[in-house]
């Protein structure tokens, strides 16, 4: 066996946090779009992502609020 593989379908969404530190880091993904090879050996998946960090700045003291989104794709292959 290669390894045990994950099927995910369009709509799936997962969130866990990231925590170091004084940082939070909070990531929400969500399947857009799945595909698969022309020889259906290989899945495709486009993942968008939104993140959340809080973070102290140490030079003034105060709490830092970002928010990035981005969007990956990954895929499997020898399905």
């Amino acid at each position: 066996t290669r390894g045990e593989i994950f099927d995910f379908d369009i709509g799936d969404e997962f969130q866990y946090w990231d925590c170091q530190g004084a940082c939070h880091h909070k990531i929400r993904s969500k399947i857009i779009d799945k595909y698969f090879s022309p020889n259906n050996d290989t899945v495709f998946y486009t993942i968008s992502h939104s993140n959340y960090d809080v973070y102290d700045d140490f030079n003034t003291g105060d709490l830092v609020y970002s928010f990035t989104n981005d969007t990956t794709e990954v895929y499997h292959p020898g399905l």
